[in-house]
């Protein structure tokens, strides 16, 4: 039973990944800068993600150190409809946003996304 356990989880963490890269490549992507640390700011953007339910949202530290990053799917799909990632800078951190192709507006999701960030 121990060996199953990590080995579920490797799987699931290689299926995030490539749900990720697959995102990054073919996924629209959008940029703004926050006063905010890169937690402040993923956790804001996650929030106003929140509010439109029915979506699950993983989050976890990026593998920059100080980096955080987050990917939203439909609750029980398997797809990521949005990766965003946040690096620190110098006065707060530079947030990436990749929106699914599929969205019929990527624009004002990432807008309503980053408001107040």
């Amino acid at each position: 039973m121990r060996k199953v356990v990590p080995l579920a989880c490797a799987l699931a963490l290689a299926g995030c990944s490539a749900a990720q890269d697959e995102i990054r490549r073919d996924g629209k992507r959008f940029q703004a800068s926050s006063v905010r640390t890169p937690l402040g700011a993923v956790s804001c953007v996650r929030r106003n993600i929140e509010e439109a339910g029915g979506l699950t949202i993983s989050t976890r530290e990026a593998a920059e150190p100080g980096a955080f990053e987050f990917s939203v799917r439909k609750q029980n799909a398997d797809s990521v409809l949005m990766y965003v990632h946040a690096l620190p800078i110098q006065k707060g951190s530079f947030i990436t946003a990749w929106i699914s192709p599929m969205h019929p507006n990527p624009e004002g999701t990432f807008a309503n996304a980053v408001k107040g960030c």
